[in-house]
This record gives structure tokens, sequence and C-alpha cells, in this order.
């Protein structure tokens, strides 16, 4: 058996939204929805695009940096072509990239763990984090009467670039740049 998690499909009428946002840190947020009908009842789309910008609070005292400063897009698309009442076929594909500079670890002594209103933050090398993450899929639906035959077809895909001060002092002795990719 299957669990299909099935999303808002595009319908015929048009539609579109859009949201944005500004706060602390810098943050600066956009999303844009977009659907409706490219031929009406035959041929639908939708389009999701969101942007998200973080400049920071922490400070690294060693290089004067935003530690944990962050940007990532998202977008996402869906096409759905009905060439029969019976036949559907939706294609999907979502894609987001992320950069991230992420704060690891402040090295404190004992007086100054819980004094939450300063950054000891002393890296000699920004921590990183980039991403990529790709899913894609073709769903296939035919209406028989007395039931519905479904086909899925997906490839995913995440690639992950790791790196950053991996003795967590100001002191340039080892550094860790780490790889992943999973396809």
């Amino acid at each position: 058996g299957a669990i299909i998690i099935d999303t808002q499909q595009p319908i015929n009428d048009f539609s579109s939204s859009v949201k944005l946002r500004y706060g602390n840190g810098d943050e600066r947020y956009a999303n844009v929805i977009l659907s409706g009908a490219i031929v009406p009842d035959q041929l639908l789309a939708s389009f999701a695009a969101s942007t998200n910008h973080f400049g920071g609070l922490i400070v690294n005292h060693f290089n004067g940096a935003k530690a944990d400063s962050r940007d990532d897009n998202t977008y996402t698309g869906r096409i759905v072509y009905k060439p029969t009442e019976a036949l559907t076929i939706s294609v999907r594909a979502n894609l987001m990239v992320l950069l991230d500079n992420v704060d690891t670890i402040e090295v404190v002594n004992h007086s100054q763990f819980e004094n939450y209103g300063q950054s000891f933050l002393n890296e000699n090398a920004q921590p990183y984090t980039q991403q990529r993450l790709l899913d894609t899929s073709v769903k296939i639906d035919y209406d028989f009467g007395l039931f519905t035959g479904t086909s899925i077809t997906a490839y995913n895909s995440g690639k992950t670039d790791l790196s950053g001060d991996a003795d967590f002092t100001a002191t340039p002795f080892l550094l860790q740049d780490t790889k992943r990719n999973v396809d």
C-alpha cells in the first residue's frame, strides 16, 4: 500500500497572493503564489516562490561578521494536464536553496555562562551551510470507473556543504569541511 498526500491542485480560476515582511536582524521575506488555467479544464498550473534573508544578530568577534545570518529561496511549480475525463497527469517540482551562516558553539567560562546579553563567539572561520534540495514527481491517475489506477514516479536530490571552525577558538588550528550529496 501507499500513503498519498495530495496537496492543493490548481483550478480554472486565476488566483494569486503576495506576502511581504521586514523584521529585526535585517530580515526580509517575500512570497508570491500564482495559480490558474492555461487551457480551461485541460491544462492548469501553479507557481510559488519565496525568499527569506536574515542579516543576523550575533557578532563573531574574530572577524566582525554576523554569525547567524541566513538566506533561503524556495521555488515550487505544478502543471496538471487532463487530456481526457479519465486521465490526469500531474508534474511537480520543488527547489530549495539555503545559505546559512550557522552559529555553532561558543566557548565560555563559568561566569560568562549565564550572560545572554553578550556574544562570546570568537571563531577564526565563519561556519556556514550551503544546501540545495530538489524534489520532483510525476503522478498519473486513470479512472477505470470501478477504481482509479495511480502511478507515481519521483526523483529527489540533496546537496549539502558544511564548513567551519572545528576547534572553536580564534587560533586557526583545526577547520572542518564536509560535503554530503544524496540522489
